[in-house]
């Protein structure tokens, strides 16, 4: 399972997340990330913090507000397994950046998981892609206070395998009862 971070698990802010004292869990997303790993999944991070790049906010900060959001999430057995992100612009063309597939492979890869089997949380289709042609199984797409890009963008093959839900939570509800089907 790959999850995105800003407007998954944490407020979006227009003014990015700088600080610890700037990243609020979502209402439900520790609980849902708990009953997830519960069911026995893998949690992944992937998240775009171009921030670094644009000299907003330096890496040991980043890696500092995970490292707070991890040992909040123990606290409740709802820790992720993986955490990656991508520190560069968009403008730098790389292969890691969401919405390519190169953080998500390598996530997936990194959890020993098999594509087919994962699917992919964000706010924006840019997330569905990325984890789409990294090959999984479908997206799930949840609003946030960020636009979610254009459905349209969406090659006509990954359409029909994003699935839109209003919460983190109604999403959780969906794949257990998915996981449970498949016991």
């Amino acid at each position: 399972m790959l999850l995105d971070r800003d407007g998954v698990i944490n407020e979006n802010r227009v003014d990015h997340v700088k600080s610890w004292d700037e990243f609020k869990f979502l209402p439900g997303s520790i609980r849902s990330l708990s009953r997830l790993r519960l069911a026995g999944l893998k949690l992944g991070l992937i998240t775009n913090q171009a921030v670094i790049e644009r000299g907003i906010v330096e890496q040991d900060e980043v890696d500092l507000i995970h490292s707070n959001m991890q040992e909040r999430l123990m606290k409740e057995s709802a820790q992720f397994d993986r955490i990656n992100y991508c520190p560069h612009r968009p403008e730098s063309n790389c292969d890691c950046r969401k919405p390519r597939p190169g953080l998500a492979a390598s996530t997936i890869q990194a959890l020993q998981v098999l594509p087919e089997n994962t699917c992919i949380i964000g706010d924006t289709y840019g997330d569905a892609m990325a984890g789409l042609a990294a090959g999984c199984a479908y997206a799930i797409r949840i609003p946030s206070t960020r636009e979610p890009g254009d459905y349209n963008e969406l090659p006509d093959r990954y359409r029909e395998r994003v699935i839109e839900f209003p919460s983190l939570e109604k999403a959780t509800d969906s794949i257990l009862i998915s996981v449970e089907q498949t016991l």
